[in-house]
């Protein structure tokens, strides 16, 4: 999605393959996190999967679920929130989300 978007140079990558255990463990994104020299709790993570969002929950991240039509039916209502597309509305209660944090 990033590379159709044209935004992955925006972004640095963590991969599964950098950590010992999969999602739903949470050990990818506490690796991200450690790459930043974040604080898990002031992160956000965005999964369209019910293992991602088990994994962001677990890290101690906020987790921005997302509907994604072509992961199938994935029960992500643990999530912060959940929105169903990027439109310009769905981005504005994503950021009143983020500020609210």
């Amino acid at each position: 999605m990033l590379d159709k978007a044209y935004l992955k140079q925006h972004f640095n990558l963590s991969y599964g393959e950098e950590v010992q255990n999969g999602k739903p463990s949470p050990d990818i994104f506490l690796r991200a996190a450690e790459y930043f020299n974040a604080h898990p709790e002031d992160c956000f993570v965005i999964e369209d999967s019910a293992n991602g969002v088990t994994a962001a929950k677990s890290a101690g991240m906020h987790c921005i679920g997302f509907r994604n039509s072509n992961s199938g039916e994935q029960k992500i209502d643990h999530a912060d929130i959940i929105v169903n597309s990027f439109s310009s509305a769905e981005i504005g209660n994503i950021l009143n989300f983020i500020e609210t944090e």
